[in-house]
């Protein structure tokens, strides 16, 4: 039976991933924040699920969950990941370094961890970036930078483990249908209580754009499925894409990103 690591699969889109690939007959360790998720999620599935506690920021976890899932492994999917919004004028350094722990230094950490393994069964990796991995939106500059980053750690990894036939993939969603909006919002609205509200005041509209670009969005999200298909492809097909864009309208937002100047994009906020 194949095995595979989800991180970050207590709820959305890592969850959806966890219990498609389990029915797909994968033998799924589910990377969760603590026990009730786990049984939640075990009791959902039809097929092969193993709930790991596992923060990818602590190095005890991490070395666990690799003595449990032994010296082979065909598959690790970064998901696990934060948002954290506000203004980089305004952001507390410790936000910036949290945003930037979790969403890159500690997604090469957990890589370098399973790769002995990875390296025994010529798995796959897959980097859940974003597409703001390509486009840099108002608020959101930190989360961004932690996805640009995540852009060059998969192509540096793909590039440096080809050599082994493991083959990485990244993935770029824009707008979901999971509670990631609803988190989002909350640590963004905790970042900045302690701000003097005159600082804040200097962002009021770009403050304003984003909670109606999220809720908009919300609306308009797509289901994870879309994410679950890319992720299905980048582990089973024989040639991978480097990159999986999800959904029509985030691949124009990418070409614009990619190919139209920077004045261009900037007038658009």
């Amino acid at each position: 039976m194949r095995k595979i690591l989800i991180t970050g699969a207590s709820t959305g889109i890592g969850r959806s991933i966890a219990l498609a690939l389990a029915q797909e007959g994968w033998q799924v360790f589910a990377g969760v924040r603590n026990q009730k998720d786990g049984k939640s999620l075990k009791d959902e599935s039809p097929g092969d699920i193993i709930p790991i506690t596992l923060d990818i920021t602590k190095k005890d976890q991490i070395k666990k969950a690799v003595k449990k899932i032994g010296d082979s492994l065909d598959g690790l999917v970064n998901n696990a990941g934060i948002v954290s919004p506000g203004p980089l004028e305004l952001m507390p350094i410790e936000d910036i370094r949290e945003q930037l722990d979790v969403n890159v230094v500690s997604q090469i950490s957990i890589t370098q961890s399973f790769l002995p393994a990875l390296r025994n069964s010529q798995g796959r990796i897959i980097f859940m970036s974003s597409v703001s991995g390509m486009m840099v939106f108002p608020l959101l500059g930190a989360y961004a930078a932690s996805k640009h980053a995540l852009e060059a750690i998969g192509d540096g990894f793909r590039r440096e483990l080809k050599k082994w036939g493991i083959k990485v993939s990244i993935i770029e969603p824009g707008s979901m249908k999971t509670p990631i909006w609803k988190k989002t919002l909350e640590r963004g609205n905790n970042q900045m209580k302690d701000i003097p509200k005159e600082k804040l005041e200097l962002y009021q509209d770009e403050i304003n754009s984003l909670l109606k670009g999220a809720s908009d969005a919300e609306k308009k999200a797509l289901d994870a499925q879309c994410v679950v298909d890319a992720v299905v492809d980048a582990l089973e097909s024989s040639h991978p894409k480097t990159r999986y864009i999800v959904g029509p309208i985030h691949k124009i937002k990418t070409i614009i990103a990619r190919f139209l100047p920077d004045s261009f994009i900037d007038n658009q906020f």
